[in-house]
């Protein structure tokens, strides 16, 4: 009764104060209305500062123009690895950006880089799913503009494909276009999603007002009633004149000067104010508003804190119920610190398990229940660090293992090099080719033991190169010629004479082992005086593509149907084998081989008949390009032109590596110091060396402990190389110099020797850029090719020339030969080159400079090196 009574008085006085002050509240709330119309606007305007910010510096990031400068050279994969780790990262510190794209206009806008995020997650986007956005309006606009513009598109929903993406995702896009020398290369765009930042202008409105955001068009972009916007995305009409009565023109007209309207209705009020957009012919407006009964809130609240006085009597009705229920939250206040407490501590503290009521139930529940997690958590710590210290043994051995493996294979690679070096017998040649594909061959074997579990998970990826499918074929057919000829079997191929016509673009490691695995089944389940034969056919064609079917056919002991399924998916057991006359270890290889296939998105297919033989048979299809006559051979004498002047630094604790090394540089400079223990570097001089090659690991020592050492023996613009067992994500460069290279052994000698001699020509020549070109070929790569082929004939010929004129000492046919040369050296951007040419000639007799000439010649055959590096 008495709560009646007060509630009665505090609504009589409640009603009388609404009627006198209701007005000078509303007055009141239209100030406030007006002010969070500018929190709102000024929190709008920061945040695409800082967008602006954000996509200024990606389109001026050091890390883009390193990538741009270094595309068509050695580091291009390096440079694009720096450039998309920064990607991701700015997008991890960014929680509204959903996407930082890097866009070329090549290939219809085809994306280069592309940093995602999806739901909590933020990933690069595989090569294979980067998508063509040459159709896009951002795409096009952008590319209109000049350097250093932004572009900002009209905020809509995301769409895929042209469908509107599940859940809408409000989205602005900001651009800016990217040039080279002059010349547009693309765009860099940032996709954000608005949705956290419109949950953000809301808060910044007030909880006690509507904020409603609409364009120029009077269609809602945001909206407390969501079936209201975005409704141009839906085909609808605007539902501005439905919420005012008026229309949006109208309503535009009525701004005052300061850019802000105040609008009321019968039972609402609205602010109104443009929100400056950087993007011409479009405009947002914000409304900031309220109905009667939320302005009057603060009213209400302002009354019930008056009313409270009158509610003392009642209090005192309550004190008794007060204390009781004190008693109630005092105690259950303990069991709430006891559980809050419990992840900390893990266990509970006494509770009142001796009560009757609710309260000791839950108590004596909970003390039950934390015993069963104590117990739990205990046993899964125990087993958490028994798995951990398994795989950290696990770890530990695989990498022991890699490395100790790998030397020796490095070292048999390096010295069946030498013996082919040697001058060999013709005998003798068919045994060291066999002995170099089959180390090759025993390297992949090495590696899927090593990365077995990257295999199974999916995480191997392939390594395409451009290569001669008849060629890597006779390869693989010359490593099995010994088993079929001691089983007396006759191994054949039949490979499609179109094959000899193009270069085709597999991953040469990956492809071997598939088809030396189903070759090695197909000899060892295959009889005495029996047949098999490796095909190669030509299915579907196109300008730039090829369907190749692959078949491996025997005449041998065949598979039943019924096991067929069984053996590829080798689920099978040694019981289930016996009796049926195979070999031991019978289709181990197959499961790797239908892994591999799958990186292809190619399948095993099988047909066999029991006592007659098989048919394993896959189709991949790969890009091709035209065989051209071009080789990029290079004698050694020219590394040691290269290279002479060099002073090279090798370290690694395997003697037979340090001789490898020993043959591959001795002959190519001047200065060689070879270093088996990694604690004599501390005895060299400062800035002794040009290049410095080591190994990671020295038994209990790693490089990186050194790292200050070689930093100080390195000369400042020299080159440090490191040629490792371990894989190049494993190597650790703490504290170390940023290598020039990461090489993993094993590595061919000539492979090695060629990419330092040419990052060290590099460094002195410059390299030729064919940028011009490829720009005056329309980007045609068939057209370029055949172009840098002509142009390789033209200086290998010019060169020649040179020769003569040098020997002859004849300064006038060298001027005229300049005259012939100077305009492909510009072409090229040689400046160093051109500056060389300039200075060859004797002002004083037109006589010819030897030394200089000697070097016109050294640069002009590294160059023709170039160029036919570039065309492979």
């Amino acid at each position: 009764m008495y709560f009646l009574l007060a509630m009665t008085g505090l609504a009589t006085l409640g009603y009388l104060l609404f009627t006198y002050s209701a007005e000078e509240i509303i007055q009141s709330s239209e100030q406030q209305v007006v002010h969070a119309c500018e929190l709102v606007d000024i929190k709008f305007n920061a945040f695409l500062q800082n967008v602006q910010r954000d996509i200024t510096y990606l389109s001026h990031s050091p890390h883009l123009n390193d990538y741009l400068q270094s595309i068509g050279g050695g580091s291009e994969n390096l440079k694009k690895e720096l450039l998309s780790q920064e990607y991701l990262a700015l997008i991890n510190s960014k929680p509204d950006y959903a996407q930082i794209r890097l866009i070329g206009i090549e290939q219809n806008g085809k994306e280069v880089i592309r940093a995602e995020r999806l739901n909590a997650e933020v990933f690069l986007v595989p090569e294979n799913s980067l998508q063509e956005k040459g159709d896009r309006n951002y795409f096009y606009e952008t590319v209109e503009l000049p350097p250093d513009s932004i572009y900002f598109s009209p905020i809509d929903l995301n769409k895929e494909y042209g469908k509107i993406s599940n859940p809408p995702m409000s989205t602005i896009r900001v651009a800016s276009p990217i040039y080279v020398g002059g010349n547009i290369f693309g765009i860099v765009v940032i996709n954000i999603d608005l949705h956290n930042f419109f949950k953000e202008l809301k808060i910044t409105a007030g909880p006690k007002f509507d904020l409603k955001l609409l364009n120029q068009d009077g269609h809602f972009l945001i909206h407390p009633d969501t079936s209201k916007i975005f409704t141009f995305e839906y085909g609808k009409n605007a539902f501005f004149k439905n919420d005012f009565g008026v229309s949006v023109d109208s309503v535009k007209k009525a701004f005052d000067k300061n850019n802000k309207l105040i609008f009321r209705t019968k039972d609402y009020l609205y602010a109104f104010r443009g929100i400056p957009y950087p993007r011409r012919n479009y405009t947002l407006y914000v409304g900031i508003g309220s109905g009667e009964k939320q302005m009057l809130q603060s009213f209400y609240d302002w009354r019930k804190k008056s009313m409270s006085i009158t509610f003392g009597l009642a209090l005192l009705i309550f004190v008794l119920a007060f204390i009781y229920m004190r008693r109630q939250a005092k105690e259950l206040k303990g069991i709430t610190d006891t559980m809050t407490s419990f992840p900390q501590n893990m266990t509970p503290t006494k509770l009142p398990i001796s009560r009757k009521d609710e309260i000791g139930q839950l108590a004596k529940s909970f003390e039950e229940m934390s015993e069963i997690i104590s117990r739990n958590l205990t046993d899964l710590k125990r087993a958490k660090e028994e798995v951990e210290q398994a795989i950290k043994e696990k770890d530990t051995f695989l990498e022991n293992m890699s490395h100790e493996i790998r030397n020796p294979i490095h070292s048999i690679i390096g010295m069946t090099h030498l013996l082919e070096k040697n001058n060999p017998g013709r005998h003798q040649k068919a045994f060291i080719e066999a002995l170099k594909f089959n180390s090759k061959n025993l390297l992949s074997l090495v590696n899927d033991i090593l990365d077995f579990k990257k295999l199974n998970t999916g995480e191997i990826h392939l390594k395409n190169e451009w290569l001669s499918l008849p060629q890597l074929i006779q390869e693989i057919i010359n490593s099995h010629k010994f088993n079929a000829v001691a089983k007396k079997i006759t191994l054949t191929t039949n490979i499609d004479p179109v094959l000899n016509q193009y270069l085709v673009f597999f991953d040469p490691v990956r492809l071997t082992q598939i088809v030396n695995n189903l070759l090695i089944n197909a000899i060892k389940f295959t009889g005495e005086h029996g047949t098999v034969q490796l095909n190669a056919s030509v299915g579907e064609r196109a300008n730039d593509n090829i369907s190749i079917r692959f078949s491996i056919k025997d005449n041998g002991i065949g598979i039943e149907e019924k096991r067929v399924n069984k053996i590829v998916e080798r689920y099978y057991t040694e019981n289930e084998m016996q009796g049926q006359g195979l070999p031991e270890g019978a289709g181990l290889g197959l499961p790797i081989v239908v892994q591999l296939l799958k990186l292809y998105d190619s399948t095993l297919q099988i047909q066999s008949k029991l006592g007659e033989g098989s048919n394993f048979y896959f189709d991949l299809t790969s890009d091709v390009k035209p065989q051209v006559n071009s080789s990029i051979h290079i004698d050694e004498f020219i590394f040691t032109d290269l290279l002479s002047d060099a002073r090279l630094l090798a370290i690694d604790d395997d003697e037979q590596i340090l001789l490898l090394y020993k043959h591959i540089f001795e002959k190519c400079t001047n200065s060689l110091v070879l270093i088996s223990n990694i604690e004599d570097v501390k005895n060299l001089k400062d800035n002794s060396f040009d290049i410095i090659i080591s190994d990671i690991n020295f038994n209990d020592k790693s490089l990186s402990v050194f790292g200050e050492e070689i930093g100080r023996i390195l000369n400042k613009s020299g080159f440090f190389y490191i040629v490792s067992g371990l894989k190049i994500g494993q190597v650790e460069q703490k504290e170390l110099p940023i290598p020039k290279n990461i090489f993993e052994k094993p590595i061919s000698p000539d492979s090695l020797l060629s990419n330092i001699a040419f990052d060290f020509a590099v460094h002195n020549f410059g390299e030729p850029n064919t940028s011009n070109i490829l720009k005056d070929y329309d980007h045609d790569p068939f057209k370029f090719q055949k172009a840098i082929n002509l142009l390789i004939d033209d200086w290998e010929k010019m060169l020649q020339q040179i020769e003569a004129v040098a020997a002859n000492n004849d300064g006038e046919k060298f001027i005229a030969l300049r005259h012939k040369l100077i305009t492909s050296v510009r072409w090229l951007r040689l400046s160093i080159f051109e500056e060389l040419l300039d200075s060859a000639i004797d002002q004083k007799d037109n006589g010819i400079k030897r030394p200089v000439m000697e070097k016109v010649k050294k640069m002009m055959s590294f160059y023709i090196w170039s160029l036919k590096r570039i065309n492979n």
